[in-house]
């Protein structure tokens, strides 16, 4: 009897339920449910003050100021304006071209940069942004 050897031992009832293995399975339901939360939105209203006192990454607060900067003037271009990065909490320099530097790096958004001009950032629709500071 060869087949009871393949079979899996069984689970007592005293074994905890997060200890019993288990395998998630992709339905057509779940997957709709999946892709209809994905769509989900959040619309304020939360302040820019507000950013700049909880979100502790810059490059955090200048993506979420540039969507909302972007909302505002109905676009997905924004230029990096003085407005912008003080609406960020983004007073040095630097700190501003590594944040952009990172968005640019995750696909977030494209920039346009030209000599002496603030850049231009072109954000993108669906984007995924993976924190790496």
């Amino acid at each position: 009897m060869d087949d009871d050897a393949s079979m899996p031992a069984p689970i007592l009832a005293s074994v905890p339920d997060g200890d019993v293995p288990a395998e998630r399975v992709d339905t057509a339901s779940s997957k709709s449910r999946r892709k209809r939360r994905a769509s989900l939105f959040l619309k304020g209203p939360i302040s820019f003050g507000w950013i700049r006192d909880y979100i502790q990454s810059p490059t955090d607060r200048l993506l979420l100021v540039l969507r909302a900067h972007g909302d505002m003037q109905h676009s997905n271009e924004v230029r990096v304006s003085r407005a912008v990065l003080r609406d960020a909490g983004i007073a040095d320099r630097k700190a501003d071209y590594r944040a952009i530097k990172r968005l640019e790096a995750s696909g977030a958004l494209s920039v346009s940069r030209k000599p002496g001009r603030r850049p231009v950032i072109r954000l993108a629709q669906n984007a995924k942004f993976s924190r790496e500071n």
